[in-house]
């Protein structure tokens, strides 16, 4: 829960700098807007692509698992 709040302390920081726009000038807000944008826009494939690695890595020790306990003559429980 440490990093929800991490998370939280970031996001409040920046939030502050994006509702005081006239302490950073329009052209650092239309730079940070820009590279937010870049971020958020990577978000659903890093997104997709952890739960695909997760999904495969549980399948492969599943798959290990099972293939151990079929070496030792014990039936695989589903």
């Amino acid at each position: 829960m440490k990093w929800l709040n991490l998370l939280g302390l970031s996001l409040q920081f920046f939030a502050f700098w994006f509702a005081a726009p006239e302490l950073l000038g329009p052209q650092t807000l239309a730079r940070f807007e820009k590279g937010l944008i870049s971020i958020l826009a990577k978000v659903p494939t890093l997104l997709i692509a952890l739960v695909a690695t997760g999904a495969g890595f549980g399948m492969s020790l599943y798959g290990i698992r099972t293939g151990l306990n079929a070496a030792k003559g014990e039936a695989s429980h589903i």
